[in-house]
């Protein structure tokens, strides 16, 4: 970085305060550290829909659903708030629909 701004220098350390949107309060020492359920975080980072059955069923078989009503990837959630899958917005003949880009292979169906 100094050679790109032609005054020298460097690094000697470096701490990270923040990785967006989690805090440096609420990190832990990695010995002190647990496993944290997605579903508690998930909503921090995207936008969540809440699925109906069908729609658990579809989405976990990889099928499309009806669209989400933002152009962001939406995190789908079943109505006991387990994480289900990312959903992204796709083109699929003439219609929007909602595709899983990511399904969590480990919620009950």
């Amino acid at each position: 970085m100094g050679n790109a701004l032609n005054c020298g220098g460097h690094l000697s350390s470096l701490r990270r305060t923040l990785v967006s949107p989690f805090s440096l309060e609420i990190c832990q020492q990695i010995n002190d550290a647990h496993f944290v359920p997605i579903s508690s975080v998930i909503d921090k980072i995207f936008m969540t829909r809440v699925l109906t059955t069908a729609q658990k069923r579809d989405v976990l078989f990889g099928r499309s659903i009806d669209q989400n009503v933002t152009t962001q990837v939406v995190a789908a959630l079943d109505s006991d708030r387990n994480f289900v899958a990312l959903l992204e917005n796709k083109m699929q003949a003439q219609n929007i629909v909602a595709s899983p880009i990511l399904v969590n292979s480990t919620v009950a169906h």
